[in-house]
């Protein structure tokens, strides 16, 4: 499951992490008119795209590790020991789940798990230079 990556493309993704960090960066909006729709970042999309550009993503079944999952997010200390294949899967959940639950993704951003997760992956990334 764990792939050699190109430090580069952690980098790619952990360029994410300033701006969600960012104090007051809107990830969604609701729509004016009080419809389903909402505007989403456009950060967020490249986010999502620059995970699949770099192949981070990793396939998996993710449904069956929810539970599993919610146990990061329940607890957050437990990313202080998750491993990359770990950070994989979590972040290959969210944006999978997204898929299927519009406004998912951005729910873990505005909550900052997303954050602590890209946190976590520059950890694991500055220990291995």
């Amino acid at each position: 499951m764990d792939s050699e990556f190109n430090p580069n493309n952690i980098q790619e993704i952990l360029k994410f992490l300033p701006i969600f960090d960012e104090p007051g960066f809107v990830f969604t909006r609701p729509d004016p008119e009080g419809g389903w729709e909402y505007w989403e970042a456009p950060e967020l999309n490249h986010f999502v795209s620059t995970l699949y550009k770099t192949d981070f993503l990793v396939e998996f079944s993710w449904p069956d590790w929810q539970d599993k999952a919610l146990q990061y997010y329940k607890n957050p200390s437990l990313l202080e020991h998750a491993d990359l294949t770990t950070i994989r899967k979590l972040l290959t959940l969210h944006v999978r789940k997204d898929r299927f639950f519009d406004g998912h993704l951005s729910s873990m951003c505005e909550d900052g798990h997303i954050q602590s997760i890209l946190r976590r992956l520059e950890i694991i990334f500055s220990e291995n230079l």
